[in-house]
């Protein structure tokens, strides 16, 4: 059952990832006992100039499954570093704004039960490089709902 009250946060995440992976992927999880409501997303992607091939950034949500239930790419893969905006209302940029901004659109009532995850993820094809890495930032801005009942867990007294 919610409570009403709707309190808003923000998550930030540093990662690299190097030619031998390929890809950078941040996850936030939602905890037991609350909903998220995903406002917006922030990701600051900080290219390698020997890796010369596009970065692909999406975002997907995946339930306690885990399957994905949502998945949206950016409309733009530069190969430089970019700042991403993915927020509901936005115009969804099919090319780069000011050099370095890309914007796309979310949903405006995207909503995440206790299990689900959202990932960011960004892909680039790093095979002819060695040792070489990129880094994205990535700030997740949302409202948080605490509820009594769990998903996959034993059901509270209100569920029934």
């Amino acid at each position: 059952m919610p409570s009403g009250a709707w309190k808003y946060r923000s998550l930030e995440d540093n990662s690299t990832y190097n030619s031998d992976d390929g890809f950078s992927e941040t996850t936030f999880t939602v905890p037991d006992r609350e909903v998220w409501h995903i406002l917006s997303v922030w990701a600051e992607l900080t290219a390698t100039a020997n890796i010369t091939t596009a970065r692909e950034v999406r975002v997907l949500v995946q339930d306690a499954v885990p399957d994905i239930i949502l998945e949206m790419a950016a409309g733009v893969a530069p190969d430089t570093n970019a700042d991403f905006l993915f927020a509901p209302g936005v115009a969804d940029l099919t090319a780069l704004r000011d050099t370095d901004l890309v914007m796309t659109s979310l949903p405006a009532g995207l909503l995440l039960r206790p299990g689900w995850t959202f990932l960011v993820r960004a892909i680039a094809d790093t095979s002819d490089t060695d040792g070489d890495s990129d880094v994205m930032v990535v700030q997740l801005t949302y409202g948080v709902e605490n509820i009594m009942s769990t998903a996959g867990g034993t059901p509270q007294t209100s569920d029934n």
